[in-house]
């Protein structure tokens, strides 16, 4: 086993944790916060148990140099999740500011975007936290649907 591949270990363990201690429905829409290894490897893991066709979307935040938070995700992480698990991203523009106001606005305005594909009952049924961000937690309470669970 080569040391690229003795790296993935850990990342693959965390995911298959995480997607069997989600008891992940038959029909759900997924949002993974983080596009590392631990996100992508969680949305490659659910596309492989479940439906092809199941809505898995991978939420990545962009950096702003005049905020507080902190962010290790660019453009290029998100194509690539597109090509490697045939997902669809979500590109979160930092705010200035991290406050519950902010981070509201921002969740629903992603939940009323006119997309071609909408969210089922206006929020998604699963959620993963993949960067220890206090803000992607905040977000993720904000476009959960109602009657849906989160996994961390």
């Amino acid at each position: 086993m080569s040391f690229e591949e003795a790296a993935l270990c850990e990342p693959l363990s965390v995911a298959l944790q995480a997607c069997q201690r989600a008891r992940i429905p038959p029909i759900a829409d997924i949002l993974i916060f983080g596009a590392g290894p631990i996100g992508l490897l969680c949305a490659a893991v659910i596309k492989a148990q479940r439906e092809p066709d199941m809505k898995v979307t991978i939420a990545g935040m962009t950096p702003n140099l005049r905020s507080k938070l902190t962010s290790d995700i660019d453009a290029s992480r998100l194509q690539f999740a597109q090509t490697f698990c045939a997902v669809q991203t979500w590109r979160i523009n930092s705010p200035f500011e991290d406050t519950n106001f902010t981070v509201k606005r921002i969740a629903q305005e992603h939940l009323s975007d006119d997309s071609d594909q909408p969210i089922l009952d206006s929020g998604y049924h699963l959620i993963f936290e993949c960067t220890g961000a206090p803000m992607c937690l905040q977000m993720g309470i904000h476009v959960t649907h109602l009657s849906s669970q989160r996994s961390n």
